[in-house]
């Protein structure tokens, strides 16, 4: 019994592949909402938003706040929740929110970025906390998602075609 050799094709990685991450907040229900294109982004943000809350705000989770993951699979979106229930725990929201803890609230908006030097650019470009419009809002998110996800593979296709011309 002979066995036959597929043969591979080589794929060479320049970069990590990064998948965008948005964090938004309900300042009527007191809500931190993160949204992320992978599983792991979303609880790679779940660690450190609980070690950033309990470092900066004292807060303890289950008693200050609530924190929780849930997923669309069929859409391709996970959503990281943080509810806060206590006084302290809303006033440590306000502070996020209004930009009275910049040093928190930038480590809740790049949490979701690993700590490495290929992902150094992508603290740079990490958006800021913007306010939930709406839940009619989440299908302009998935739409912006996919639109970065098109132009991410058309630069991957035109680098393609370049990198085979060059090595003609």
């Amino acid at each position: 019994m002979q066995l036959e050799r597929a043969e591979l094709q080589s794929i060479e990685l320049t970069r990590e592949i990064a998948f965008p991450g948005d964090v938004r907040f309900d300042p009527e229900q007191v809500i931190l909402q993160g949204v992320y294109r992978d599983q792991l982004s979303a609880y790679r943000a779940r660690k450190i938003w609980v070690e950033t809350l309990s470092s900066n705000f004292l807060l303890e989770a289950g008693h200050d706040y609530e924190v929780c993951v849930e997923s669309k699979v069929s859409e391709g979106v996970f959503f990281l929740n943080c509810n806060f229930t206590s006084a302290c725990g809303r006033y440590a929201f306000w502070r996020l929110t209004n930009e009275q803890a910049p040093e928190a609230q930038y480590l809740i908006e790049t949490a979701h970025i690993p700590h490495s030097e290929l992902c150094a650019d992508d603290f740079f470009s990490a958006p800021d906390l913007r306010p939930m419009v709406g839940r009619d809002s989440l299908t302009a998110q998935i739409g912006a998602f996919d639109d970065i996800s098109k132009k991410a593979t058309r630069v991957q296709d035109i680098l393609e075609s370049f990198r085979s011309w060059l090595y003609r």
